[in-house]
C-alpha cells in the first residue's frame, strides 16, 4: 500500500511540476531595477532653539520623518510621476498609459533597513526602492525618475516652507526691533531726569560713601568718649596733687613759651581730626599740616630764647601741676575739635540715606528696562541669524536645511520573476500534497474487512477460523516457542485440526497463503502442521516460499537441502528421504526451501511440481505447504491445482473489500 501511494504522489507531483514550468515558461519576464535613497528629516543646523511657530511651518517641507518620506515615496503620485518622466525619456507612449501603471505599481516595493538603536532610532536612513518592469532599460529609467520625481517634491515643499518661514522671521525681527528702540528711548529719559549717567553704578557709590561715613562716625564718637575719659581723669589728677613747693628762691619759665606750646598742641589735634575725614592731599590738610609745622617753628625758636625770670624766696607752683594743667588744656581742644568733626559726618550720613530712600524705585524701573532691552536684543538677533539662514537655504547655497534625495541607480544583471525553479518546486510540491490526499482518499472508500461473516459474505467461501491479532512483541515471542516441544497452538488452530479429522473425505495436502505482503502466513501454517501433528497424523510441513524462506528460518533450517533442490532436480523425488528433517513436535516434520537460489516457481516444469506433491502425499497423513501471497506472486497459482484444500490467511486490518 505504501508503494501505491508513492506512486500516485510522484505522479501528481510530476504533472504539477510540469505545468508550473510550462506556465512560468509562458510568462513574460520582469526585470528588477534598484534605488538607494536617503530620506527622513536632516539635521536642522541653523538653530535648534527656533519657536514652534516656525518649526510648525519647516515640518513640511524640512522636518519631514521617516515615515512621511516613506509614505512619499510608496505613493502613486511619486510612482506615476516616476513613470511619466521614464515614458519621456525612453520615448515610449506605451510606458505612461493607465494599463501600465495598473500592471508595475504593485510590483513597486520599498526596503526600510531596521534602526540600529531601537530605544533612540536615527531619522534618516537609507531606503532600497525596487523598481519592476518587462525590460532592464525600463526598470532603471522608472526606479531613476521616481527618485528625481520624490527629489524635486521635497525640493518644492522646502523652498515654499522656508519662503514661509523667512516671512514670519522677518516679521519678528521687525517687531523686536521697534520695542528695543522704545526701550533705549526710555533708558535715555530715565537717567536725563535723575541727572545719573549710570543707575546702578550710583547706587552702588551711594552705598559704599554711607558705609564709609558711619565707620568715620564711629570712629570719632570712640576718640571723643575717650577724650572725654581722660579730662575727668586729668581734671582728678589735678585737684588731688600739691599746687606749690617750697623754695628759698625759684626761677619761673618764660609765659610765652608755654603759649606757644599751646598752639602748637591745638593744630596737631585739628590735624589729626582732619586726616579722619580727608585724604593726606586734601586742601585742609594741606593747610593744617603747614600751621602746625609754622607753630612748632616758632615754638622751637622761642624754647632757644627762653629766660629765666628769677623768683622770690616763697613757694612756687610745681611742675607736675603745670605739667598736668597743660595736658587738660589740650584734651578739651581735642575734644571741641571732635565736636566740630562729628557734626557734618552726621548730616553728610543723612543726606545720604535720604538719597538711598528714593534709589531703589529708580534703579528697579532702570534695571526693568535693561531686562527687556537685553530680551529684545537677543531675540532680535536670533530673528536676524535665523532669517540669514534660511535666506541662504531658499537660495539654495546650503544644505544644511534642505537635503536633496541622493540616488544610486542598480540595474538588475537577469529576470527576477517568473522564479522558474521556485515554481516548478512549489508546483510539485502542491501536486504531492494533491496526489497524497487524492490517494489516501481513494483508499479511504474502500471499506475494511472487520468481521469474518463479512468475509465469507463478499467471496462465497468458508472461513475456517478467526484468530485475534496479537501484539507485535508477544507475536514474536510467540512465534520463537514454536520449535519448542511445550508450545501449544491457539484454540482456533487445534479446532481447524479435529474439524479436519471429522470429515468424511479427509484432505491430504492443504496449501497456506496470504493475501497482501502485510500478512504472514508462514506462523499459521506453522502452528496448523503443529495442530495436525498433536493429533497423531503423520504431517509434513512443506517450506514453498522460495524467496523468504520464513519456515527455515522459524525452524533454524537456513541452508538446508529441501523444495528448491527438488523441483531443481539436483535431488530427485525418490531420493528426498534424507531431505525431511524431525522436530521436537511428534509426528511432524519439516521440508526445508532448499540451498538453490531461486525465483519462484513461476518457471518450474509442471511436471517437477506433480512429482513432488505426489512423493509428499505418499510419505505423510497431512502435508501443509506454505506459499507467498497469492496476490504478489504466481507461486500459489500453480501448486493450487495438486493440493486438496486451499487456506487464505487474511487481516481485518488491512483487508478492504476488494
Amino acid at each position: 500500500m505504501l508503494k501505491v501511494h508513492l506512486r500516485r504522489t510522484l505522479v501528481a507531483a510530476a504533472i504539477l511540476g510540469l505545468l508550473a514550468w510550462l506556465w512560468a515558461f509562458r510568462t513574460p519576464k520582469v526585470y528588477q531595477a534598484e534605488v538607494q535613497m536617503k530620506v527622513g528629516s536632516p539635521t536642522l543646523t541653523a538653530d535648534t532653539s527656533m519657536p514652534i511657530n516656525i518649526r510648525k511651518v519647516l515640518l513640511t517641507g524640512i522636518l519631514n520623518d521617516l515615515d512621511s518620506d516613506t509614505g512619499i515615496l510608496k505613493s502613486q503620485r511619486i510612482f506615476k510621476e516616476g513613470l511619466d518622466l521614464a515614458s519621456k525619456e525612453l520615448q515610449s507612449e506605451d510606458l505612461g498609459t493607465v494599463p501600465t501603471f495598473q500592471q508595475l505599481y504593485p510590483m513597486y516595493e520599498l526596503d526600510i533597513p531596521a534602526a540600529l538603536n531601537s530605544y533612540a532610532p536615527d531619522s534618516v536612513r537609507v531606503v532600497t526602492l525596487k523598481v519592476r518592469a518587462y525590460t532592464p532599460k525600463e526598470a532603471a529609467s522608472i526606479a531613476n525618475n521616481i527618485a528625481y520625481a520624490f527629489s524635486d517634491y521635497r525640493k518644492q515643499g522646502a523652498a515654499t516652507a522656508v519662503r514661509e518661514a523667512v516671512d514670519i522671521v522677518d516679521s519678528s525681527s521687525k517687531a523686536a526691533k521697534s520695542k528695543l528702540d522704545e526701550i533705549d528711548r526710555k533708558i535715555k529719559q530715565l537717567k536725563v531726569a535723575s541727572n545719573i549717567v549710570d543707575v546702578g553704578e550710583s547706587g552702588r557709590a551711594l552705598t559704599q560713601s554711607v558705609e564709609i561715613l558711619r565707620q568715620k562716625r564711629a570712629a570719632i564718637e570712640g576718640e571723643l568718649e575717650g577724650a572725654r575719659a581722660s579730662v575727668v581723669q586729668l581734671q582728678a589728677r589735678l585737684g588731688s596733687m600739691p599746687k606749690y613747693t617750697d623754695s628759698v628762691r625759684s626761677s619761673n619759665p618764660d609765659p610765652t613759651v608755654d603759649g606757644l606750646r599751646s598752639l602748637a598742641i591745638q593744630a596737631e589735634n585739628e590735624l589729626s581730626a582732619l586726616r579722619q575725614t580727608y585724604e593726606d592731599g586734601a586742601p585742609s590738610v594741606v593747610r593744617a599740616k603747614e600751621k602746625l609745622a609754622a607753630a612748632k617753628a616758632r615754638l622751637a625758636s622761642a624754647e632757644k630764647n627762653v629766660k629765666m625770670i628769677p623768683g622770690s624766696g616763697q613757694n612756687l607752683l610745681s611742675a607736675t601741676y603745670l605739667e598736668t594743667q597743660n595736658n587738660i588744656i589740650r584734651t578739651q581742644a581735642l575734644v571741641k575739635s571732635l565736636e566740630s568733626q562729628l557734626g557734618p559726618v552726621n548730616r553728610n550720613i543723612l543726606d545720604y540715606e535720604q538719597k538711598m530712600v528714593s534709589m531703589p524705585g529708580m534703579e528697579a524701573t532702570y534695571l526693568d528696562l535693561v531686562r527687556n532691552r537685553l530680551v529684545n536684543e537677543e531675540e532680535y538677533q536670533k530673528s536676524q541669524k535665523w532669517a540669514s539662514d534660511l535666506r541662504t537655504a531658499r537660495d539654495s547655497r546650503t544644505t544644511t536645511i534642505v537635503s536633496s534625495a541622493d540616488a544610486q541607480i542598480v540595474e538588475a544583471a537577469g529576470p527576477v520573476a517568473p522564479d522558474v525553479k521556485k515554481y516548478v518546486i512549489l508546483g510539485s510540491f502542491i501536486g504531492a500534497m494533491i496526489g497524497l490526499a487524492y490517494s489516501f482518499a481513494r483508499e479511504s472508500f474502500k471499506l475494511p474487512i472487520h468481521t469474518s461473516w463479512q468475509l465469507s459474505e463478499m467471496t462465497a467461501l468458508p472461513v475456517a477460523a478467526s484468530i485475534p491479532a496479537l501484539p507485535s512483541a508477544l507475536a514474536k515471542r510467540h512465534a520463537l516457542m514454536i520449535k519448542e516441544p511445550s508450545f501449544k497452538p491457539i484454540e482456533s488452530f487445534r479446532f481447524m485440526a479435529f474439524s479436519l479429522l471429522a470429515q468424511e473425505h479427509r484432505p491430504n495436502v492443504i496449501l497456506f497463503s496470504a493475501v497482501g505482503d502485510m500478512v504472514d502466513s508462514s506462523i499459521a501454517a506453522a502452528e496448523f502442521a503443529v495442530a495436525m501433528s498433536k493429533t497423531g497424523s503423520k504431517t509434513i510441513l512443506v517450506d514453498a516460499d522460495l524467496r523468504a524462506s520464513r519456515l527455515s528460518k522459524v525452524f533454524g533450517l537456513e541452508g538446508r537441502s529441501g523444495v528448491a533442490d527438488i523441483l531443481g532436480r539436483t535431488i530427485l523425488p525418490g531420493e528426498s528421504t534424507d531431505l525431511f528433517v524431525s522436530t521436537e513436535h511428534e509426528n511432524l516434520t519439516i521440508l526445508p526451501a532448499g540451498t538453490i537460489g531461486s525465483s519462484g516457481m513461476a518457471d518450474v516444469v509442471t511436471s517437477h511440481l506433480q512429482a513432488m506433491i505426489g512423493d509428499l502425499r505418499d510419505k505423510g497423513d497431512t502435508v501443509v505447504v506454505h506459499c507467498p501471497p497469492v496476490d504478489v506472486f504466481a507461486d500459489c497459482s500453480r501448486l493450487a491445482q495438486y493440493v486438496d484444500h486451499c487456506y487464505m490467511v487474511v487481516s481485518a486490518k488491512s483487508t478492504s473489500y476488494r
